[in-house]
């Protein structure tokens, strides 16, 4: 039993305002998902220096410190260079994130970019960008799309809280919109069978409301799984881990764990990263032990897939988000979905331009339509009466 005021009509209501709210938002966000499944195959492809070393594969690589000394000279006083790559690939870049030193004047160094890709082998820096930063140059591209797919390029933490509350909307819409297929009538399933299906010769309209119903509906846990993560990446900490620690234990610990070793002077310890049987990408080394920088004690451990079951589903979902595990075919399956999502986005508005324009169209013809009733028309006069004589 519906509860008072909270019946079907509030849900259609909020599914179809709240949806409208929503729509320009996930296209832009589904879009740019779909293009960011294939992140690392389109970077390459528009700034293969940045990938590809110049030194011939089959020459010897270098010492991965003496690797870090070389780079580090040539980012200069300007720049610090916290990390050493210690898993180096013939041929292949190796990647160093760059922070801003102290400036003699007081405050940080102002670099334009926080990231170098070296060669391996020479040790000479083949590019330098923004990792998270706006641009139109080739390599600028990628690191574009991100930031507009995760913060729609607002400054501040505006657009990320702003995506992160139209992301605990989509959240919730999911179940209203799944609720609003439900059949009024019984049999329930014989009935429901229907709004699964998309009837391709019954018109425009119908098969544009089909499309969004169905599709919703094929798609919904995917749609869930993407609303969610969403959620966590942008406000894990108000909305996604208080929740999620209602039912699931977590290790907060290795918030913000660096990617190889690297040193972490915030919290006074080197990360030490390697690949193993933990780690849910096949190509990424997460696993990591924190060793105290001062004393060199062990100060813990991350494994990826084990572990409290709070990390690991967040860490799942994550990398499912970001089309991560399982190959070629799930990026491709990603950037499907993301074309999905964008489209019941457009469908969804097709669909409410629609019944406004019939509602709006109706109401006119209610204004000029002429009345029915008689009792305001001028009456045809009758016959006289006879004359008294």
């Amino acid at each position: 039993m519906a509860m008072p005021g909270f019946g079907r009509s509030t849900i259609v209501l909020w599914h179809r305002y709240v949806g409208l709210a929503m729509a320009g938002f996930l296209l832009i966000a589904s879009l740019t998902g779909s293009l960011l499944a294939f992140r690392e195959a389109i970077d390459e492809w528009l700034a293969p220096r940045f990938f590809v070393a110049d030194s011939p594969a089959d020459a010897p690589l270098l010492d991965p410190y003496v690797l870090r000394e070389r780079v580090a000279a040539q980012v200069g006083s300007q720049g610090r260079i916290d990390a050493v790559v210690l898993h180096l690939q013939p041929g292949r870049t190796a990647r160093f994130p760059v922070a801003p030193n102290p400036a003699p004047g007081g405050g940080m160094h102002v670099l334009d970019y926080d990231e170098v890709h070296a060669d391996p082998h020479s040790g000479q820096v083949q590019g330098r960008r923004k990792r998270e930063g706006l641009g139109l140059r080739p390599e600028q591209i990628v690191p574009s799309l991100f930031v507009i797919h995760h913060s729609l390029a607002l400054p501040g933490k505006w657009g990320t809280l702003l995506l992160g509350l139209i992301s605990l909307l989509w959240t919730v819409d999911c179940f209203a919109g799944a609720f609003l297929t439900f059949p009024r009538g019984r049999p329930f399933l014989s009935k429901w069978k229907t709004a699964w299906a998309i009837k391709w010769r019954a018109g425009f309209y119908r098969a544009t409301l089909d499309v969004h119903r169905a599709g919703g509906l094929w798609l919904w846990a995917v749609l869930l799984l993407f609303a969610w993560s969403s959620v966590m990446f942008n406000l894990r900490d108000t909305v996604y881990r208080p929740a999620m620690g209602l039912f699931l234990s977590f290790d907060d610990s290795w918030r913000s764990v660096p990617l190889r070793l690297q040193l972490d002077r915030r919290r006074g310890v080197y990360a030490y990263l390697v690949h193993s049987t933990a780690d849910i990408r096949p190509d990424v080394g997460n696993t990591a032990v924190l060793i105290d920088a001062d004393s060199g004690a062990y100060r813990g451990r991350w494994l990826p897939g084990a572990g409290p079951a709070g990390n690991v589903v967040s860490n799942w979902m994550g990398a499912l988000h970001m089309a991560h595990p399982f190959g070629l075919p799930y990026r491709v399956f990603v950037c499907i979905v993301g074309l999905a999502a964008a489209t019941l986005s457009v469908t969804g508005v097709a669909i409410w331009a629609k019944k406004w324009r019939a509602r709006s169209s109706a109401k006119s013809k209610r204004q000029i339509a002429p009345t029915n009733d008689t009792s305001s028309r001028p009456r045809r006069p009758g016959p006289l009466p006879p004359q008294a004589h």
